[in-house]
């Protein structure tokens, strides 16, 4: 393991600090969130901020952005459409191009979940130095997080296997008796099965959550202070979460108030930037539709993937522009989790609270 970059290099002699509450850490995230997005603004510093959290996996949907419903066509138009449509009727023509595109969307989410691992770490470092280096970020932050990308491919994979035994069993048991066949003789016990589905399922989810947050928040500010393997940083870690049970709890019951009220400020303006970007958007797709139907193009491979890459480009303008509204969200919840961690943790409490540097000495005058 290399060793620290520099600026992350923590004084031997951390300051010693009160734990906070999850209450009390609120207000230092947000005068800290503050003074660095306003207090001056620097856009170059937003976006960079933006860009950085997208690529970190931090920009949610919000929420349900509801149904967009196509209104319905008669005539000649919809004729058309239904001509330009794929041909599903023949969809096994289109099997090779379905299971490349599959296996390559399934390659792409690797390697997104490869990047989101190492701008994890640059947005971590971004935040606490109030600047954004991401040429130099991924340098420094690559071999940590490559060690965080194995770490959660291993539990993504431990996951699922549970998840499919802890469904896929009580379900193959019920299919192996015949229950489904004859639902109305297998009441009960269909109703059993389904309850043991539900409560195994939703433990499993629940703790999978779980400590998706808490690597999150904990367990990757321990590997980039010490150079820790994820590993390492789980077992520094769960000794904090047994000695200190109660504030950990109200930790997670403050960030899900917390992320509820945020969710619903930043999706009304998320929602309000979406519908000014969606108007060009249309217009474009406007024009697209009529040269098509000019041309006489209809959907075979190539089109198809055009059509895929297009909206992917469309996709990703949009989430781009949700993450420059929603950098102040991001930073908040960064600081509220230092500040709420680094109270208990040390070598973080010094970067967030350095000591303060001992006064100059005073030059004495000689006596008349």
């Amino acid at each position: 393991m290399g060793p620290l970059p520099s600026p992350w290099v923590c004084m031997a002699s951390a300051p010693t600090l009160a734990p906070l509450s999850a209450v009390d850490a609120v207000t230092p995230a947000i005068h800290r969130t503050k003074a660095q997005l306003f207090q001056p603004f620097r856009f170059s510093h937003w976006w960079r901020l933006a860009l950085t959290a997208l690529l970190a996996g931090e920009i949610g949907s919000g929420g349900n952005w509801g149904n967009w419903n196509v209104p319905e066509r008669s005539g000649q138009d919809k004729d058309f459409f239904l001509q330009a449509a794929p041909p599903w009727a023949d969809w096994h023509d289109f099997l090779p191009l379905i299971v490349t595109l599959v296996l390559f969307g399934l390659v792409l989410l690797v390697i997104f979940i490869y990047i989101s691992s190492v701008f994890r770490f640059i947005l971590l470092d971004s935040v606490l130095r109030e600047r954004v280096h991401i040429r130099e970020g991924w340098r420094r932050w690559q071999d940590c997080g490559g060690r965080f990308f194995l770490w959660q491919i291993g539990f993504t994979a431990v996951m699922l296997t549970l998840l499919g035994l802890g469904i896929g069993l009580p379900l193959l048991y019920a299919w192996r008796r015949g229950m489904f066949h004859a639902a109305a003789e297998h009441v009960g016990a269909l109703v059993a099965v389904g309850l043991l589905v539900l409560l195994v399922g939703g433990a499993l989810l629940i703790a999978g959550a779980l400590a998706g947050v808490f690597a999150k928040d904990f367990v990757v500010p321990l590997m980039a202070l010490e150079d820790l393997s994820a590993m390492e940083a789980w077992r520094r870690l769960l000794p904090m979460l047994k000695s200190e049970k109660g504030p950990y709890a109200g930790y997670l019951g403050m960030k899900i108030l917390l992320a509820i009220a945020s969710g619903i400020l930043f999706g009304i303006l998320s929602l309000i930037a979406l519908l000014v970007v969606a108007i060009p958007v249309v217009i474009v797709g406007i024009v697209v539709g009529v040269l098509v139907a000019t041309l006489g193009l209809t959907w075979n491979p190539l089109t198809i993937v055009l059509a895929v890459l297009a909206g992917a480009v469309v996709l990703f303008g949009l989430f781009w522009m949700m993450a420059l509204v929603s950098v102040p969200p991001v930073v908040f919840f960064q600081f509220y989790t230092l500040h709420f961690f680094g109270s208990r943790y040390g070598r973080l409490g010094a970067i967030l609270s350095p000591p303060a540097a001992p006064p100059a000495p005073q030059a004495v005058s000689a006596p008349a």
